[in-house]
């Protein structure tokens, strides 16, 4: 996040509506960073591996968009000035659940109305979601779900094969590739989605066995 805010030249307590999330696009780890000023809308994506800046946007912030979420403008208004940002509240987090940066996958970290980020990620068989105070950086709730078993789970490049597989497409005609995590009942599982052509998907796929639980498919809007 420091990265992008120093390239759009902007200190933290000016923008709003943070998000962070770490995704997998192109065979590669990329995180996506967006916020926004009164005027203006950024979004980034960021290599992990040297912070290199690989895409850069920003345009007008939407009317109608901020019309509508006036409220929620108001609330983040209200996220502390001296918060110590979303670097040091995942550091946070992975210190708390023994997890090193590296091994942390489908990382997603945003800031919530009430002065915290909120935080989850995969490690291993276990998936983590945090609540850290954005001023201490204190963790004030933390949940982990393990998946049952010992089973090795579906590497990136499997899902993504199996999700084109079952879509019909072409791997390299995927766009706006999306692949978060999460356990339910011991099951673990990867929601996928993405583009192709003039549709839309959403795959749910078993992490160990690669099985499809659920699929949709529509036209774009």
């Amino acid at each position: 996040v420091s990265l992008a805010l120093k390239h759009a030249g902007l200190k933290q307590e000016k923008v709003r509506g943070i998000r962070c999330k770490l995704d997998y696009d192109h065979n590669q780890w990329i995180y996506e960073v967006e916020f926004r000023t009164e005027t203006e809308k950024y979004e980034y994506e960021i290599l992990p591996a040297d912070g290199q800046i690989v895409e850069a946007e920003h345009d007008a912030a939407d009317t109608d968009d901020e019309r509508d979420d006036s409220e929620d403008d108001k609330e983040e208004d209200g996220f502390p000035a001296d918060a110590i940002g979303g670097e040091k509240a995942l550091a946070a987090a992975l210190k708390h659940a023994s997890v090193k940066a590296e091994d942390a996958m489908n990382l997603e970290t945003e800031q919530d109305d009430d002065g915290f980020y909120e935080i989850s990620f995969r490690a291993g068989h276990s998936y983590y979601e945090y609540e850290v105070d954005a001023r201490t950086g204190a963790v004030c709730r933390h949940e982990q779900k393990t998946v049952a078993g010992a089973e090795t789970l579906l590497a990136e490049k499997e899902i993504r094969a199996i999700a084109a597989k079952k879509a019909g497409v072409a791997e390299n005609a995927m766009k706006h590739y999306t692949c978060s995590f999460d356990i339910d009942n011991g099951i673990g599982c990867f929601s996928v989605e993405f583009e192709a052509g003039e549709m839309e998907y959403e795959v749910e796929i078993h992490a160990v066995s690669g099985k499809i639980l659920s699929y949709e498919s529509e036209l774009k809007d």
